[in-house]
């Protein structure tokens, strides 16, 4: 199984000295030669999207960015779910 559902992401938080904070979330998900399964690579995304949403909370706006290499379709089971 994959070490840790987190691995492969970082989260960071910016605000410009203009405008209001971003939420930056850099993503290297598992791929399918090291995580074959669908159910490893689908808890990595729901485990992301988790955090996401308790870094989000809070008065808004939000600006949220999820940038790199996921290693998936964008249609693909384990990210839309």
């Amino acid at each position: 199984s994959y070490p840790d559902p987190l691995d492969g992401v970082e989260f960071w938080r910016v605000t410009p000295a203009a405008g209001g904070p971003w939420l930056f979330a850099v993503v290297h998900a598992p791929d399918r030669r090291n995580a074959p399964q669908d159910d490893t690579r689908s808890l990595f995304f729901r485990r992301v999207a988790v955090h996401l949403t308790n870094l989000e909370r809070g008065p808004g706006p939000h600006r949220t960015v999820v940038f790199g290499d996921l290693n998936a379709n964008p249609y693909e089971a384990s990210v839309v779910g």
